[in-house]
């Protein structure tokens, strides 16, 4: 019975990962970007909002979700198209491919979704998998 429940749930898995072991970065993050519910932004500079995820990012650097955590944030700031953001991530070693475990997109096509060109240009420029197909 838990093998055919895993079998045809198999999303219930990333999410308990999503919500338990990186879900706290992932929500610092967009403390951090000024990003709290929906789409909310602070006015602040560029300069200081990325000087602040820097910070940080250098601090949560040893964490043993970092790489996920950061990969799943940029899949959260390329939903909502803050570039200077993700090339921060990027700089970090955030995964320009990682799918979201219960959508199944990757950063790319939920920047497409969202209408966000720049962020798409920004993305291939760094070599997104273009062939890639959701689920």
């Amino acid at each position: 019975i838990v093998a055919q429940r895993e079998h045809t749930m198999p999303f219930l898995h990333g999410f308990r990962r999503i919500v338990y072991e990186y879900q706290p970065l992932v929500d610092s993050v967009m403390r951090v970007l000024g990003v709290e519910g929906e789409n909310q932004r602070r006015q602040d500079d560029e300069e200081s909002i990325s000087g602040a995820l820097e910070e940080l990012l250098e601090r949560e650097s040893h964490s043993a979700v970092f790489m996920e955590g950061i990969s799943y944030s940029l899949f959260r700031v390329a939903d909502l198209g803050l570039v200077s953001a993700a090339q921060v991530l990027l700089r970090y070693g955030a995964d320009l491919n990682f799918e979201d475990p219960v959508s199944y997109y990757n950063p790319l096509h939920i920047a497409v979704l969202r209408n966000k060109p720049d962020m798409v240009q920004m993305l291939i420029s760094h070599r997104a998998e273009i062939e890639k197909r959701d689920r």
